[in-house]
């Protein structure tokens, strides 16, 4: 299980640090042409205001939201895909047998310790 844990998020931060500046990238050349695209990946969203002058920057936003919302997109494709993984694999029982399991309380101290109460 951690070793499932760590690959699921290793995957959503590679995902997110690969497929959401590409797509800021092609979303500013559609919304806002004339916004320099290099600067505006180096500030990051906190210094947005610094290198975006006041005309550009609804549409800078605008670009942001929409790569937002296409990483998302991506998102939800891939884990509704994963869905379709359990399909390949083999039910097993966790239960275990039942001889191991049947103990009388008796035999048991509180603490799980072989110990027999009189």
């Amino acid at each position: 299980m951690p070793i499932a844990t760590t690959l699921l998020l290793f995957g959503q931060t590679l995902a997110g640090a690969i497929f959401l500046p590409n797509q800021l990238v092609s979303n500013l050349h559609e919304y806002a042409p004339d916004a320099n695209s290099n600067d505006i990946l180096e500030g990051g969203i906190t210094g947005l205001r610094k290198v975006v002058s006041a005309e550009q920057l609804p549409s800078v936003l605008t670009a942001y939201n929409e790569a937002l919302t296409q990483s998302f997109y991506v998102a939800v494709a891939l884990s509704s895909l994963s869905i379709l993984g359990p399909v390949w694999l083999d039910r097993v029982s966790l239960k275990g047998s039942q001889s191991a399991t049947d103990t009388s309380p008796q035999e048991l101290s509180p603490l799980g310790l072989s110990a027999k109460i009189e």
